[in-house]
């Protein structure tokens, strides 16, 4: 039967953390071996006529030896689970330990992002799009200090439970992601877009990481909606006046509306402020921002997995029949 088999090769230790529709926790090969093992209830992870459980596990296998992104070593299907053993980092979350630094500089920020745009550089090479990049989602391999020498190989993508294969151009239909981290795009009312979604996701981060504060942040989730919609966000001077042109150009081109115009993954890798190896540190005012941004999330509690896309759907459904026709992007 298949009940029990992967039970019979790992000895399962404490929980990590909650993914969408997953319980992770420790898992201990009779080699001694430590993975992080992502238990997945197969039941959540039909909608409509699509297995998400088949996609999340093909473009796993598809990404997974690439550059800043977790490694899948094996699966065990059974009737009710799927166990997928994946490789451990011991680091956490990205932003968990931003938190246990005194300051975060400008180079550390450019080398997180580094981190991130390698490895989804890889994923769209693949033609595969993560769809729901955001803090949560990226993790350190170590925990070691976060220094801008070491920081860029340390982060890894994780829980690709939205990734797609994009077969052809524009092949994404799904409303998915995170509301402040998704592109405009996905906001159209005939939602038609491609892997650069994640561009504008990485820009988000990258806005965080450097200003300490969210872009297109609002109590209302419809000015949320709207302010990505339309691009506006504001580089307040308070916590951007240490930050570089370079810096500030980069997340420009990443938050640009048109995604034919926004940065690929390529570009942004070229770019004159990625390509720098500056390490000299000129503190932002916005660490304490960012500190403090990190711990209101924190206390936000985080929608019911279970129920995000339906709540996603909801809050845009919302949003677009307040906004009337205007909710069309042209």
């Amino acid at each position: 039967s298949e009940m029990g088999r992967f039970e019979k090769h790992y000895e399962r230790g404490p929980q990590l953390g909650m993914g969408a529709f997953a319980k992770v926790f420790l898992g201990t090969h009779p080699t001694g071996e430590e993975y992080a093992i992502k238990k997945i209830d197969r039941n959540k992870m039909l909608w409509g006529d699509r297995d998400a459980l088949e996609d999340e596990i093909n473009n796993l296998i598809l990404v997974r030896d690439g550059p800043n992104i977790v490694q899948l070593y094996e699966v065990y299907e059974e009737q009710k689970h799927c166990f997928l053993v994946m490789g451990l980092l011991r680091g956490g979350a990205l932003f968990d330990r931003i938190l246990d630094l005194k300051t975060f500089t400008e180079p550390q920020a450019r080398e997180c992002c580094r981190g991130i745009l390698t490895g989804v550089n890889y994923m769209h090479s693949k033609r595969v799009a993560h769809r729901d990049l955001k803090p949560e989602n990226l993790l350190l391999v170590d925990d070691v200090d976060i220094n801008a020498e070491t920081v860029a190989s340390q982060v890894k993508l994780a829980d690709f439970g939205f990734a797609k294969r994009v077969k052809k151009e524009n092949g994404c239909r799904t409303l998915c992601g995170t509301p402040g981290y998704l592109a405009p795009e996905i906001l159209e009312r005939y939602p038609a877009y491609d892997t650069k979604c994640d561009l504008w996701s990485i820009g988000v981060i990258c806005f965080l990481l450097l200003g300490g504060y969210l872009p297109f942040e609002d109590e209302d989730e419809d000015k949320v909606f709207d302010k990505t919609r339309e691009g506006l966000y504001h580089f307040h001077p308070t916590y951007w006046k240490h930050i570089s042109t370079g810096a500030k150009n980069l997340v420009t081109h990443l938050l640009t509306v048109n995604p034919k115009k926004r940065f690929s993954s390529q570009e942004a890798l070229q770019d004159g402020w990625m390509q720098s190896t500056d390490m000299t540190v000129e503190v932002p005012d916005s660490s304490d921002q960012l500190v403090e941004h990190i711990k209101k999330g924190k206390q936000k509690a985080a929608v019911a997995d279970d129920d995000r896309l339906k709540v996603l759907n909801e809050q845009v459904a919302g949003f677009m029949e307040r906004a009337g026709d205007e909710a069309t992007i042209v």
